[in-house]
This record gives structure tokens, sequence and C-alpha cells, in this order.
């Protein structure tokens, strides 16, 4: 029927859309210089996957895959204080102990 044909292309499309997220994360990775062209032959194959019996396990592979593309670390640095910023100490909070004593 034209709804299980509208299901099925919607869910089509959310594979391939999968698959373009993937592959724009393993073309960051070559990037960065990671050698990473084994997991897009990887992912194009999983696109094989996309019929409807296949599909919910093509999706389940590729968010896997997802998982197993290398990042480089963020490097993290101090803020500088030096910015005039005053110290301030934290607000005072009730301990929960002494709120549930209160109640009783």
């Amino acid at each position: 029927s034209e709804i299980e044909r509208d299901l099925d292309a919607r869910a089509s499309s959310r594979l391939r859309a999968l698959h373009r997220e993937v592959s724009e994360e393993i073309s960051r990775a070559v990037a960065e210089g990671f050698a990473v062209g084994l997991l897009q032959k990887t992912a194009d194959g999983i696109l094989q996957l996309d019929t409807p019996a296949l599909r919910s396990q093509g999706i389940d592979r590729l968010q896997k895959l997802r998982l197993t593309i290398p990042r480089k670390t963020p490097k993290l640095r101090v803020a500088d204080d030096a910015d005039g910023a005053e110290e301030t100490e934290p607000p005072r909070v009730r301990s929960a102990a002494r709120s549930r004593r209160r109640l009783r």
C-alpha cells in the first residue's frame, strides 16, 4: 500500500542520511591524518543492507561503526585569569540532611 511505501522510503532515507553523516566523520578523520579507508569501504558496504528486512541491522552497524572512527583529542588550556574577574565565594546551599530535619 501507499503507506507502507512511504514508511519504507522514510526508513531508507534515514539509513542513507546516517551513512552521509558517518562518511563526513570519516572524511574529517582522513583530514586529521588517520588511516580510515577501510572504515569508508565498510560504511559503503552497509548500504547494501538497504532492504526492508535488513535496514535496522544496517542502521545498527553504522552506529557502531561511527563509534570506531578515530578523533583527535582536543587540546584544552586554562583560561587566563588576567581579565580582572574577581573571585567570588560559591553560593551557600542548604544541605539535604538539614532540609529533611526541618520538614519533620
